[in-house]
């Protein structure tokens, strides 16, 4: 996620890369994304039972 976001922000405009709103919006989307990603749930879920017998 923080790579998605840093990609984002470094492609923005010199004059808009800092704005905190900019940052906001490129979380918001990036977020939003990950809600779709089926790929990464399925991912999560299947690791789970290791993390619990950590």
């Amino acid at each position: 996620m923080k790579d998605e976001v840093e990609t984002k922000m470094l492609s923005e405009a010199e004059y808009n890369q800092y704005h905190e709103d900019t940052l906001e919006m490129h979380i918001e989307n990036v977020l939003t994304s990950m809600e779709e990603d089926t790929e990464l749930f399925e991912t999560l879920l299947c690791s789970y039972p290791s993390r619990l017998s950590s």
